[in-house]
Order: C-alpha cells, then sequence, then structure tokens
C-alpha cells in the first residue's frame, strides 16, 4: 500500500504543481490587467500620454508605478506571485516590489523605442504607437529596475540569485517566463497575452513572432541596427533557456 502511494504521490505532484502554476498566471494576468486600466485613466488625465518611467523630487524617486498609484489603489498589484524576486525591494525604493517593468528600449538606430519614455522626460503619446494591440506596455521582470530593455544584455540577460545581498545581485535580472516557460505581457490597449519570450520578437530578428512587439512601430530592429537585433535575440534567448 505505501508503494502505491509513493507512485500515486510521484505521478499526480507534477499535476498538482502545474495547476497551481496555471493559478498563479491567472493571478499575474489579473493584476497586469488592473494595471492596464490604471494606465488608461491615466492617459485620459494626461493628454493621451503614458507615464514615464519615472521622475525624482525632493521627496526622492518615483517609478512609473507610483505615477499610477491614484488608479490602481494598491500595491499589491505590483507583485506576481510566482516571481522569485517578488518580495524584494526595487531600486527606485518607493515601496513597490520587483515582478513587472514597462517596456523601455534605446535603438542604436533610428528605429522605433519602446513605449515607456525617460526617466524624468514627457510621457509617450497614444498617437505615436501605430498599433496598441501589438505594442508591449508591461512585461515581467527579476530587475531591480522599474524598467525592462529588451536591447540591454549586460544588464538584464543575468540569473538573478534573490539570496545574495549584493547590490550587484540585487541589480541584475531578465524577462521572468516562469509561468510554465511564459510571461504574462500587458499591451497598450489594455489585454493581456501569455506568450513565450521569442514569440515577442519577429522573424527578421531572429524571434518567432510575426511583428517586433517591442517598438511603438512595430519596426524590426534589424531594420535599422543589425546590433539591437542581435542584442534583443540575445536577452529573449536567454530568457527562454532560463524558463524551459
Amino acid at each position: 500500500m505505501i508503494a502505491v502511494i509513493a507512485v500515486l504521490t510521484a505521478l499526480l505532484l507534477p499535476v498538482f504543481a502545474a495547476a497551481r502554476e496555471r493559478a498563479r498566471a491567472a493571478s499575474c494576468s489579473s493584476n497586469q490587467k488592473q494595471i492596464g486600466a490604471a494606465l488608461v485613466m491615466y492617459t485620459a488625465d494626461y493628454n493621451d500620454s503614458l507615464p514615464s518611467m519615472g521622475y525624482n523630487d525632493k521627496n526622492g524617486n518615483h517609478s512609473w508605478r507610483q505615477l499610477i498609484d491614484a488608479y490602481a489603489r494598491t500595491r499589491q498589484l505590483s507583485t506576481c506571485p510566482s516571481n522569485p524576486v517578488s518580495g524584494f525591494p526595487d531600486s527606485v525604493s518607493d515601496g513597490y516590489s520587483r515582478s513587472y517593468a514597462c517596456n523601455y528600449n534605446r535603438p542604436t538606430g533610428s528605429g522605433g523605442a519602446g513605449t515607456c519614455s525617460s526617466w524624468n522626460a514627457d510621457g509617450v503619446r497614444l498617437s505615436e504607437i501605430v498599433s496598441p494591440s501589438q505594442v508591449i506596455a508591461v512585461t515581467e521582470s527579476t530587475a531591480a529596475e522599474s524598467d525592462f530593455d529588451v536591447l540591454y544584455p549586460p544588464g538584464y540577460a543575468q540569473p538573478t540569485d534573490p539570496t545574495s545581498p549584493s547590490v550587484a545581485a540585487a541589480r541584475a535580472g531578465n524577462l521572468f517566463a516562469g509561468h510554465g516557460g511564459r510571461a504574462e505581457f500587458l499591451f497598450n490597449d489594455g489585454h493581456v497575452r501569455s506568450l513565450k519570450p521569442l514569440q515577442t520578437l519577429s522573424a527578421r530578428d531572429g524571434g518567432a513572432g510575426s511583428v517586433n512587439l517591442w517598438t511603438r512601430d512595430n519596426s524590426d530592429f534589424a531594420t535599422t541596427n543589425t546590433a539591437d537585433s542581435t542584442a534583443a535575440l540575445k536577452v529573449l534567448t536567454f530568457s527562454q533557456e532560463l524558463y524551459p
């Protein structure tokens, strides 16, 4: 009887684990949908402009998450239950934990950038986004920063050790695709999709998607700079391999 129970347990544990992860993914998706609703309300009040990455004033640094705080109403939305570093504070030190980051990239060519503008800059206007339903607004991340730059392998394409107190380890991170090899992505029209990392990059850039979901005009990185294309592919391939 004990042997039978042991065999059944071994067979059922992966099933239970998969069911638990599906529930966590659903919770993460719900968080992002509510973040999306907060962003919609924010843009309605700020001349159709999305929040910038963040800003600083006499009271300190404030990420985009604090900019939409009045609309989101709870900071629990900033935490994904599956993210291994969700209990750690971010580098901005404004009271939010790590899990979600806005889409920010700095192309070296003349192609379109992401939808999260630089620190203290004016926000990106919705009219600048060609197809909001095909451009990522927020992604899952283990980085300490409030943004995720898909073109920046040195800062993001590293596994994060949540047990390490060092500043270097705390700031390292990558795109989190821990929901069965997928990540939840919030798009600029407010909908959320579950995708594998390489599905966010176009085939021309080496990905598995039909268009590049990281640029506000869906332009391929390879169009303007092959180095950007190589960098994005490196980051997303690493992320996909880290969470098979």
